[in-house]
C-alpha cells in the first residue's frame, strides 16, 4: 500500500479495507450495517495476530495516528481492543522503534456501546513502513478509518 506524500495522510474506509483484503490475515466483517458504513475485522476463532502494515512513499515523522474502532461489548464482544503495538521501519524488513497504546477502563467505559476515534501519539517516531499489531479485548477488532498525521523526513 503505497501512502500519499504530505503533511497529513489520510486513509478512508475504503482505501483501507482494499489494504486489509491484501493482507494475509483480515476477515470481513460488516455487522449488518448500511452499505455506508463498513468495518473491517478480525476474530479470534480465525486470527491470532491481526497485523496490518503500512508503506508510505518515503521517510516520515510520524505525529500521531488515529483508529475509527468499534466498542459494542453486548455484540458478540465486538469490543476495542486491549493494546495496539506500532512498529516502525525504515527498509520494511527490520522494525527498530516501537509505541504500545493500551486503553484503560476507564476509558473503556466511557467508550462503551458507539463507534470511537483513538488516537495515540507516535512521538515523532520515523519510517517508511508502519506496523500495527492488535491484541484482542473480546471476539473481534473491528477498525472502519485509518488516519495519520506525519511529515516528510529529510536525511
Amino acid at each position: 500500500f503505497q501512502a500519499e506524500d504530505g503533511i497529513r495522510d489520510v486513509r478512508t474506509w475504503l482505501e483501507f479495507r482494499r489494504v486489509l483484503f491484501r493482507s494475509r490475515n483480515a476477515d470481513w466483517n460488516d455487522t449488518g450495517n448500511p452499505i455506508w458504513i463498513d468495518w473491517i475485522g478480525w476474530q479470534d476463532s480465525k486470527t491470532s495476530d491481526p497485523t496490518v502494515t503500512f508503506e508510505f512513499s518515503s521517510l516520515r515523522k510520524f505525529s500521531s495516528i488515529r483508529f475509527h474502532v468499534l466498542n459494542l461489548p453486548s455484540h458478540h464482544e465486538k469490543m476495542l481492543f486491549s493494546k495496539v503495538v506500532l512498529s516502525f521501519s525504515r527498509d520494511g524488513e527490520y522494525f527498530a522503534w516501537k509505541t504500545i497504546y493500551e486503553p484503560s477502563m476507564a476509558k473503556r467505559s466511557t467508550l462503551r456501546n458507539k463507534a470511537v476515534w483513538i488516537e495515540v501519539n507516535l512521538d515523532g517516531n520515523i519510517g517508511k513502513h508502519v506496523t500495527c499489531e492488535f491484541v484482542y479485548y473480546g471476539w473481534w477488532v473491528l477498525i472502519s478509518e485509518v488516519e495519520f498525521k506525519s511529515g516528510t523526513f529529510l536525511v
